[in-house]
């Protein structure tokens, strides 16, 4: 009997996304969601890429909790699907690079205070957030 093997999943967009971004309906992941979902509307395109490959992935797939904390995406659910810890893990590292507020690539984390977010350029400068070091 040959070893599993684990496929290397889709990869997720690396493009910008449409400045509707805001607008975009999630509730569809808000309803597999039991602890609610706490992001800016930035990363709602990266949200609905990442479930639909989750879906796939595994079907049966709940969140527990998505959450942005420290300036990352945070993604909690119930799969034990290495495939579905592999997207999350994409996402999570897409995020890392995303504007939480507009979509825009590019994005650095930032700091104002004991506050940590990751945005653009634009609307770093907008909120007079400062861009830091990431660890």
């Amino acid at each position: 009997m040959e070893p599993a093997t684990v496929t290397s999943p889709p990869p997720l967009p690396t493009v910008g996304v449409p400045r509707e971004a805001p607008y975009m309906d999630i509730d569809h992941i808000r309803a597999r969601c039991s602890s609610g979902i706490s992001v800016d509307a930035g990363w709602r395109p990266l949200l609905i890429t990442l479930d639909a490959a989750l879906t796939k992935a595994d079907p049966e797939l709940r969140y527990i909790q998505i959450s942005q904390k420290y300036g990352r995406l945070l993604v909690y659910t119930t799969s034990t699907n290495e495939e579905a810890r592999l997207l999350i893990h994409r996402a999570e590292e897409l995020a890392s690079r995303t504007c939480e507020m507009c979509s825009d690539l590019g994005a650095s984390l930032c700091q104002r205070g004991s506050w940590l977010r990751t945005l653009c350029p634009r609307c770093a400068a907008e909120q007079h957030y400062m861009a830091v070091q990431r660890d």
